[in-house]
């Protein structure tokens, strides 16, 4: 009998669902289960991401980089795998060598979209994502790569953000040297004041923010407009129901300050939201 463990090279991203404990604790006491069953919404999508019938993910679609170097390289859906207990998501994907940065940006693509998912019922998520040793099969889930993502997340994130691994950097075409070397995950990375490199929930409005409003539309289903004031009503809301709770209030404050730093081409719209927001935070620091 072979009981060898057969490790496969995969990229796993470990996401923690902030406040996710609060939102049993109020699901039980209110009947209010509406939070609860939007992240088991929002997880069918990676359901649907795993189907061979699903209509491929059109932001990667649109893609121009993607376009010119081969859409079919960047289809996952036979290489992916999910697993969520509690207030953690485990999602990895596996990789073969001479196209990993195509498989990383349909990854990267795929957590954003989640993360937007939840953002719009005010949840938010922190998380780390590393490449190494995996195994990740039905019932089974464990490795060196899981154990980093999971330190990434619990010690370095910090806030709602997910980390990308110098380990997983070294092996990405990051930075590039030149635009024609240029991948879909590259507009979604920053560097971030401490260091790191990542993204957050509210990335992915920058990017469709240069997209038709068509499939604007189809991915959000709603227009830009309304779609950047929902995501600033999240915050709002969420600033409000924390004042008293500092650990959380500056979750959404470090969230607050990513939001106004988005680059959004609708100058009005944007205006509105940097004044209103700006005007919150001086009522409470004042």
């Amino acid at each position: 009998m072979n009981n060898k463990i057969n490790y496969e090279q995969r990229i796993v991203a470990f996401i923690d669902i902030l406040g996710f404990k609060q939102m049993v604790i109020e699901s039980e006491k209110d009947g209010n289960e509406e939070k609860i069953q939007s992240i088991d919404k929002a997880l069918e999508f990676f359901k649907r991401l795993k189907s061979k019938t699903y209509k491929y993910n059109e932001l990667i679609d649109v893609e121009e980089d993607a376009q010119k170097k081969g859409i079919e390289n960047f289809r996952i859906h036979e290489l992916l795998e999910i697993n969520y207990f509690s207030d953690s998501i485990i999602i990895s994907v596996k990789i073969e060598d001479e196209k990993i940065n195509e498989i990383f940006s349909t990854f990267i693509v795929s957590i954003a979209s989640f993360g937007n998912l939840l953002i719009k019922n005010g949840i938010l998520i922190r998380g780390g994502i590393d490449v190494g040793n995996l195994v990740h099969k039905k019932g089974k889930i464990f490795g060196n790569a899981l154990i980093k993502a999971y330190t990434l997340e619990s010690t370095i994130a910090t806030y709602p953000r997910i980390i990308i691994s110098k380990n997983l950097l070294e092996k990405l075409n990051y930075p590039i040297e030149s635009k024609k070397d240029r991948y879909p995950y590259h507009q979604y990375l920053e560097r971030f004041e401490d260091g790191c490199i990542g993204f957050t929930q509210l990335t992915i409005l920058q990017v469709m923010d240069s997209l038709d409003d068509k499939i604007y539309m189809n991915h959000f289903k709603g227009d830009k407009a309304s779609t950047l004031i929902n995501t600033k009503q999240t915050i709002l809301n969420g600033l409000n129901e924390n004042y008293d709770n500092p650990k959380v209030f500056n979750q959404y404050k470090w969230l607050m300050d990513s939001f106004n730093n988005l680059i959004i081409t609708n100058d009005k719209t944007k205006y509105k939201k940097i004044e209103r927001l700006v005007r919150y935070y001086d009522f409470f620091y004042k």
